[in-house]
């Protein structure tokens, strides 16, 4: 089917360019994958697979009897382009070797820095964009479950409910690696937690503060009618608390409904502006590694981050579950 199509793509000069771009988004394919497996190549302190990784992607001269996608420039060559798999609207015209890095895990997978700018205007403005690399790891999954999430938030947001789901693309790009749309200003439950003493609100005080002098003296989440009232409760901007409990709501209602399993504190992300999602969906319908696995994760340190169980920002968020605006 694949030669098929290709060679379908040599009837005009419009389905040439389109050859010409599938042809460099296999080759960008073949020089990441590459460049991953020369940094992992090694049994390595992470420091030193993170610089070799840099060398491999700025790499053009390739051994001999190598492939020439090695050769492809991804500092300087891609000039008219190459539109991103996990995101077409946009192409890419350059990656920032000294900003890409290797996650620390068992797999080390790479996060680039992309220079990119919209496909539909080869003159528009460049912007940073970070996306994941992964060898080693069936990403169909994910993809299916994140085409899920996309469909439930769209047909919540046709009911005027908006939860604040945080749908990150991902594109399989085999059995066996692919691409995900890095969501930017993010860190996992687990980092917070231990960063800020165990204390979510903290996490975003730090980030969003209360404007001084908003609802002075209010520090409850409620106003006199004890009605949910975000506004300077805790410190805290009034949308980043509410972002957090609509989030928290969303998630948990979607994961149970999936069948979401292995959830901890690691594939728990939460951004700065108080949005919570989740990541890594290996286990659904029902599968866990574990025995007797909660029907949906939520822990006590998110449920405190809310206000704490009798607050109006837990009853909130218990509302929100039960499908109440």
């Amino acid at each position: 089917v694949r030669q098929r199509l290709l060679e379908a793509l040599r009837s005009s000069q419009e389905a040439k360019a389109t050859r010409h771009l599938l042809e460099q988004q296999e080759r960008l394919r073949k020089k990441l994958l590459w460049s991953l497996q020369v940094a992992k190549g090694k049994r390595d302190r992470i420091e030193k697979k993170i610089e070799r990784f840099r060398q491999a992607l700025v790499a053009t001269d390739p051994p001999a009897g190598e492939d020439s996608f090695q050769e492809l420039d991804l500092v300087n060559g891609l000039k008219e382009g190459i539109p991103l798999p996990v995101d077409p609207s946009v192409s890419l015209v350059g990656i920032l070797p000294e900003q890409c890095f290797l996650l620390k895990s068992a797999m080390n997978p790479g996060v680039l820095a992309c220079q990119v700018r919209p496909s539909s205007n080869p003159q528009g403005q460049r912007s940073l964009k970070r996306v994941m690399v992964k060898e080693g790891d069936d990403l169909r999954q994910d993809q299916l479950v994140l085409q899920l999430i996309i469909l439930m938030d769209s047909i919540l947001k046709r009911y005027g409910l908006d939860l604040q789901l945080t749908p990150y693309q991902v594109i399989a790009l085999s059995r066996n690696d692919g691409l995900i749309d890095f969501v930017p200003d993010s860190s996992n439950l687990s980092k917070v937690l231990k960063e800020h003493n165990g204390d979510i609100q903290q996490f975003f005080r730090a980030h969003h503060p209360a404007d001084a002098g908003v609802h002075k003296g209010q520090n409850k989440g409620d106003d006199a009618s004890g009605a949910w009232c975000p506004q300077n409760s805790y410190g805290i901007k009034a949308e980043v608390l509410e972002n957090f409990v609509r989030s928290c709501a969303g998630y948990c209602v979607i994961t149970y409904i999936l069948g979401i399993g292995d959830r901890h504190l690691d594939n728990l992300m939460v951004t700065k502006d108080g949005k919570l999602f989740h990541i890594d969906f290996g286990f659904i319908l029902g599968k866990d590694p574990k025995p007797f696995p909660p029907p949906m994760r939520i822990c006590k340190e998110m449920v405190e981050g809310m206000g704490g169980n009798p607050s109006p920002g837990y009853q909130s968020f218990k509302s929100k579950c039960c499908g109440e605006p």
